[in-house]
């Protein structure tokens, strides 16, 4: 309503400002030609007033008033250009209809132009110190993030092969939504971690968001290449589902998105956008989603982490403190493993651990203590080939998971957890031409001269020259 009332306001300003011209009494100009003669009426008066006072004589103020008078004829005679123009115009009826026409159209063609362009439902804007607040912190916020871009991307100029140094990259590209250069740094990290599973899924989700939402070939490969590792995974089931509704199979979709529903725990974050999903696809393929099963293909088990008291408290920790809560956690970890050495996901989670805190070592140590206990779970040895290939020396193997590795070349001979795992034990056996073909397979999958790449050729050439 105060809109309204300041714009009738500011409409009848500008309506007086051009209506007082129109109804102000119109006073002519005089001619030149009368002009004249007031200025020549003036000068005949002061030559009088000069000779009367005896400052001129009579001879000369007769020439002067002669002259004068000359010019006064002269200046009746001539014709004055502009009379026409200042003469008294008549008015008629141009004036009211000008101001008829003023009064109408004006204020019609600014409403018709207002609620064309402008938001007359929008609420006004009231300054909010918070929000503001909040608003200057987020932009300062990305404006360090920017500042740690440009330090990174230097520091990576001179350290190109510095795979932590290219995975805190594309995260910072993510977080600031910089969707294209989170592509090119994470296929760097893929790249140099030797196309690791680990970092598969971060590469496809960041080709799916620089292509607004499409999941490209490339990506669903990468996603693939993740449900291979770990068929529960959650995002890699979402994007291969969402492959399938952008390829027209709206109810093999709707069959996967059901069945990561089933699978998922209660409270995921992620099962609002699943349902979203459903009901989108479902009612744009005339589809009843009751009508599609959801069967459970992969149950996810809650991922255990720190509780909310334990966040809380590393928020409010320095960089040093957060580090040592981390280092007595996972060292709590290890001592109650100690105490229950058959807790299998434990060990898994301590595996992980010590890769974060990159500690190779106790990571392959971690892992060898979990395929000991399921030497068959084909997902658990690639983690653990992942741990092991860069540790030199003899790696143990347990005659189960070679087993099953083989039955993982004979349908993926590409593999390259089965191609290094095995490749182990067939050096252990000493047998080194077989090892020596596996690994040379492998390397033909890795990027060249990374750290990967470079462990398994010393492996080969440790099996002698002949090899």
């Amino acid at each position: 309503m105060i809109l309204w009332l300041i714009m009738i306001a500011v409409m009848a300003g500008v309506l007086l400002a051009l209506f007082v011209p129109l109804l102000r009494e119109y006073r002519p100009v005089p001619s030149r030609a009368r002009r004249e003669r007031a200025i020549y009426r003036d000068q005949l008066a002061e030559l009088q007033r000069e000779a009367d006072a005896g400052r001129i004589s009579a001879t000369d103020a007769k020439l002067a008033a002669t002259e004068i008078q000359r010019k006064m004829l002269a200046s009746a005679d001539a014709a004055d250009p502009i009379d026409a123009a200042t003469t008294t115009p008549a008015r008629g009826w141009a004036a009211p209809a000008a101001l008829i026409l003023i009064a109408t159209l004006l204020p019609i063609g600014s409403l018709a132009v207002y609620m064309s362009v402008g938001s007359p439902e929008l609420p006004s804007y009231s300054f909010d110190p918070v929000r503001a607040g909040a608003e200057a912190k987020a932009q300062q916020s990305v404006a360090e993030a920017d500042a740690l871009v440009r330090q990174l991307v230097e520091r990576l100029r001179q350290e190109p092969d510095s795979l932590k140094g290219w995975v805190l990259l594309a995260g910072l590209y993510r977080t600031l939504q910089r969707n294209a250069e989170a592509v090119r740094a994470y296929e760097r990290v893929y790249e140099l971690s030797g196309k690791d599973v680990r970092y598969a899924g971060d590469y496809g989700e960041a080709l799916v968001l620089a292509t607004n939402g499409d999941v490209t070939p490339n990506a669903r490969a990468l996603f693939e290449q993740v449900m291979k590792a770990d068929s529960s995974e959650p995002r890699a089931r979402f994007y291969l589902a969402l492959a399938k509704a952008q390829a027209g199979q709206a109810r093999e979709a709707l069959a996967m998105w059901r069945s990561l529903e089933v699978d998922s725990p209660s409270d995921a974050a992620w099962l609002p956008d699943i349902r979203a999903m459903i009901a989108s696809v479902a009612a744009k393929a005339g589809i009843d989603p009751a009508s599609v099963p959801a069967t459970s293909t992969a149950p996810i088990h809650p991922t255990p982490g720190p509780t909310a008291g334990d966040v809380a408290a590393a928020q409010s920790m320095s960089a040093g403190d957060q580090q040592k809560m981390i280092r007595g956690m996972v060292d709590g970890l290890a001592q109650r493993l100690a105490a229950q050495p058959d807790d299998l996901e434990g060990w898994k989670r301590l595996g992980q651990s010590y890769v974060v805190l990159n500690e190779p070592a106790k990571a392959q140590q971690a892992y060898a203590r979990a395929v000991a206990l399921a030497p068959t779970d084909t997902e658990l040895l690639t983690a653990y080939a992942n741990a092991t290939l860069l540790m030199p020396g003899p790696i143990e193997i347990p005659p189960q998971s070679v087993a099953a590795l083989r039955q993982v070349l004979q349908t993926d001979a590409s593999n390259p957890a089965a191609l290094w795992l095995v490749g182990l034990a067939e050096s252990e056996a000493q047998h080194a031409p077989e090892a020596a073909a596996l690994w040379k397979k492998l390397l033909s999958e890795l990027q060249p001269d990374t750290p990967a790449h470079r462990a398994v050729q010393a492996r080969i050439d440790a099996l002698g020259p002949s090899q």
